[in-house]
């Protein structure tokens, strides 16, 4: 279902039929109970997938022979499963996210016109219904720009985590492209 009939709906339960949440405001208006309608809108949708892709990755990791030998070495559950396991497993993870956070960038706009709250993308909506091309030029101009980040960022992480496990693990200090002092000049500086 798409985001606006799931705002709808929810409104519509919630607001209309149970009475317990308001539907419209912002959070200095009404607090953290006028975020719970807005925020369950929007993350509804990527729920789903996200669980999928982080069992399916886990199930992945958790079957590789690294996690074997650090199991049979005698290491806690715990320790095997947040500090090895989820670190290797959350390359597919991180990659859905940044796939995704434009459809959540976009699903903001209408949830933002749908609970009447004071943001960038009312700000949009309303600028294009009065006609106020400058506004609403500059809107979908620096719109994109997160999502942009968030895959820049999303990637360089996705290629660090390739380089550490192309090198083998190596120790600490220990340098991490074998025959180089430093890594070569055409691969972009990961220490941001």
């Amino acid at each position: 279902m798409p985001v606006f009939w799931v705002g709808i709906l929810l409104i519509l339960l919630f607001t209309v039929y149970l009475e317990w949440l308001p539907s419209a405001g912002g959070l200095d208006r009404l607090g953290l109970k006028g975020l719970i309608l807005p925020a369950f809108t929007l993350g509804w949708l990527f729920v789903a997938a996200h669980m999928r892709i982080v069992r399916s990755s886990m199930l992945d990791v958790l079957d590789s022979d690294y996690i074997k030998m650090v199991r049979a070495k005698g290491m806690p559950r715990r320790t095997v499963i947040w500090k090895h396991a989820l670190k290797n497993a959350s390359i597919p993870i991180f990659t859905l996210f940044a796939v995704n956070f434009a459809q959540l960038i976009s699903g903001a706009v209408v949830t933002e016109t749908i609970f009447a709250w004071p943001g960038v993308g009312r700000l949009l909506v309303d600028s294009i219904f009065v006609r106020d091309y400058p506004v609403a030029q500059t809107g979908c101009l620096l719109r994109p720009r997160p999502f942009c980040h968030c895959d820049q960022h999303c990637g360089r992480y996705r290629l660090r985590l390739a380089r550490f496990h192309a090198s083998g693990s190596p120790a600490r200090g220990a340098c991490r492209w074998p025959g180089l002092q430093r890594p070569p000049q055409s691969w972009p500086s990961l220490s941001r």
